[in-house]
């Protein structure tokens, strides 16, 4: 009876066997049967392509078979033959099966992610993180990012509206992210929903799939005084509040008030171009942290506004979220874009 390794020895074997043979030592009968087992063991333990081979229509042996001969052999013998460790094989094997595997629900239907590692490696030494960053841990950070911006269920039917390819988008984001979140340390991974969410105020923005908002304009009367007919809100309260708002946060939230939310349609600049000109990170977290990403948000999910900068405002004002506030909500905005709209802070010009 052949002795039973762990996991680890088989991998060993894998590492040692590839060393040997991409140096140009030839492997006997016995070693190339130990190659081929640790390969099938190492790939067999892939989490993420056991749900892939369920939707292949050959037995998994077959794959494993054929990536063997057809993988395995050419990157030997290749100039980019070095193998850093075992777990590679599993990448490689993912988009191996990826690439040859008709889905069970539609022939054309695409893997859910395409992780292109050659476009990896571009990404990692454009945005310097080659300086900060081993590559091993970057690439399973691609990876991971990749994965789960693919799979944003609510993403999936929104994405189709934009007019390149998915790839693209995720790509672009991805690049924006690292931008503002390494700061020459090691880039962390945020939590899938709070990334989901980036994302999605991401595509709504680049894909221009909102409208413009409307300014918030104050319901004047004959005389031209502000009408406060139907509206429970005390006119003096508010309007000291709404400076104390400007004044109590920084620079950013006036910016994004004036110059996106408040402003006029034909004069509203987007919340990248905004953070690009002064240099804001992380804008599309900034913007919903103020619950500035859409004026209707707090329609939406009224229990989420209430932790957003504006949403904690209006519940100072005694105004409770919800439809039938709808008015004092309305004016209670007007307000505070008055105030912004008139503060002297101005965009840099880069």
């Amino acid at each position: 009876m052949a002795e039973q390794k762990s996991i680890e020895e088989y991998q060993d074997d894998l590492m040692n066997l590839w060393d040997k043979r991409r140096m140009g030592s030839k492997l006997d009968p016995k070693e190339w049967d130990g190659f081929y087992t640790s390969v099938v063991i190492t790939i067999s333990r892939c989490y993420r392509c056991k749900s892939l081979l369920s939707q292949c229509p050959e037995p998994a042996k077959n794959y494993y078979d054929s990536f063997f001969s057809e993988v395995i052999f050419r990157r030997l013998e290749g100039k980019d033959n070095e193998l850093t460790r075992p777990n590679a094989l599993c990448i490689w094997f993912y988009n191996y099966i990826s690439s040859i595997c008709k889905s069970k629900s539609s022939s054309n239907k695409k893997p859910v992610v395409d992780i292109n590692l050659t476009l990896s490696k571009k990404i990692f030494k454009e945005t310097g993180l080659d300086k900060i960053v081993d590559y091993q841990k970057w690439e399973d950070f691609y990876i991971k990012f990749m994965t789960i911006i693919s799979n944003c269920h609510q993403l999936k039917s929104l994405i189709k509206k934009c007019p390149k390819e998915p790839t693209d988008y995720y790509n672009d984001f991805l690049i924006e992210y690292i931008n503002s979140r390494s700061k020459g340390k090691e880039i962390v991974l945020i939590k899938s929903n709070i990334l989901c969410e980036w994302f999605y105020n991401y595509l709504f923005e680049v894909c221009n799939l909102t409208e413009p908002p409307q300014p918030f304009v104050l319901p004047k009367d004959e005389k031209g005084e502000i009408d406060l007919e139907g509206i429970e809100l005390d006119l003096e309260k508010t309007e000291k509040s709404a400076k104390a708002f400007l004044k109590q946060h920084k620079d950013w939230v006036s910016l994004y008030l004036k110059f996106h939310f408040c402003a006029d349609k034909n004069k509203r600049e987007t919340l990248k171009n905004i953070s690009i000109l002064e240099n804001i990170a992380s804008h599309h977290h900034k913007a919903r942290q103020l619950g500035c990403v859409s004026q209707k948000k707090w329609e939406v999910d009224t229990k989420a506004y209430k932790k957003t900068y504006l949403g904690q405002w209006l519940l100072s004002l005694n105004i409770d979220i919800k439809e039938e506030n709808r008015n004092e909500i309305y004016f209670a905005f007007a307000i505070l874009c008055s105030k912004a709209l008139n503060s002297k802070i101005t965009l840099s010009t880069k």
